[in-house]
């Protein structure tokens, strides 16, 4: 039984269930004045100053020099481990991500014309929301395969979680 609980606590400790927001799952849009300012895919939410048009590709189109932020639906901490960009001319960008409880950490990619794999490190993680913006550049920007990973439940609370449990049965099976 001993084994049992601490493989199961170890398993749940090393869970977590990387996601690819693909837009997929979102309905096409026309871009202008009446477009959504706000699309929800795979429990992620991207909200934009400027209009978003999201293709029958399956991409997130942004107008130049908007902002983009992302955030879970839930609620829930996530990381991020990379997305890829597409864009008409050479740009740079800024993107922060701001942390649970407090603090940041930013990212500053120029990258040249056409489409790129921006990958963050490690420290992208617990992560409240991203916000993407546009420093310098040309034309509009299309976002996809922003891969994100939820930030699993700390091995302690499975822990504690299964003693309580164990304890639970031992006192059960005292008073039979």
């Amino acid at each position: 039984m001993r084994v049992f609980l601490i493989a199961m606590s170890l398993f749940y400790a090393t869970t977590s269930s990387a996601l690819i927001v693909t837009f997929d799952d979102v309905v096409e849009s026309d871009y202008g004045p009446t477009g959504p300012t706000t699309v929800t895919s795979a429990g992620f939410q991207f909200s934009v100053q400027n209009d978003i048009l999201v293709s029958d590709s399956g991409y997130l189109l942004f107008g130049n020099f908007g902002t983009l932020d992302i955030f879970a639906v839930s609620g829930a901490a996530f990381s991020l481990q990379s997305m890829d960009l597409n864009q008409l001319g050479a740009a740079e960008y800024h993107i922060v991500g701001t942390f649970i409880g407090g603090g940041s950490i930013q990212h500053n990619p120029i990258l040249a014309p056409g489409a790129s794999t921006v990958l963050f490190d490690a420290g992208w993680k617990n992560l409240e929301s991203v916000q993407f913006s546009t420093v310098s550049g040309s034309g509009f920007q299309t976002i996809d395969n922003v891969v994100v990973t939820a930030v699993p439940i700390p091995a302690a609370v499975w822990l504690f979680a299964s003693a309580l449990t164990g304890l639970g049965w031992v006192r059960r099976k005292q008073r039979a």
